[in-house]
């Protein structure tokens, strides 16, 4: 199956923009959350984002059914720094612990 051609959108976090919600891969962590503000240097998720203490399988649970097997809040958001992001995809569900 041939891949749907898209516009390329030059960004410091791929296509992704303000308001979208997303899971970054980091190093140490991973993160759940609306992207609040995309900086020179790092993102910010607005508060309710969520750290990933374990993620269940990655793309069989995770991904695709929503499966989290721990989360833990940030109260107040979260600043990633680009240069710990391995990436970033699209989050389809609710974020864990939100309504």
């Amino acid at each position: 199956m041939k891949a749907k051609k898209t516009k390329a959108i030059d960004g410091k976090l791929g296509p992704h923009q303000v308001g979208d919600v997303v899971v970054i891969r980091a190093i140490p962590y991973h993160y759940i959350g609306e992207v609040a503000v995309i900086g020179e240097h790092c993102v910010t998720l607005a508060p309710g984002a969520v750290w990933l203490a374990d993620s269940s399988r990655w793309a069989s649970d995770f991904l695709v059914s929503g499966k989290v097997n721990e989360a833990e809040p940030f109260i107040d958001g979260v600043t990633v720094s680009y240069s710990v992001i391995g990436d970033v995809t699209k989050w389809r569900h609710a974020i864990p612990g939100q309504v």
